[in-house]
């Protein structure tokens, strides 16, 4: 039997994840070449979401 999370479990949760800021490429990921980075936009929310 497992357990259920709570809502505020699973807000925790999603909270915790982390995106990576790399390209993948060739199977690995790769940090630009300038060590620039941009923002990645939910265009729904507009939200930075890496």
């Amino acid at each position: 039997m497992s357990a259920q999370l709570s809502r505020d479990g699973w807000k925790t949760r999603v909270g915790a994840i982390a995106y990576r800021n790399q390209a993948f490429i060739g199977g690995k990921f790769a940090p630009s070449v300038s060590g620039k980075t941009f923002d990645c936009i939910n265009p729904a929310t507009g939200q930075v979401l890496t």
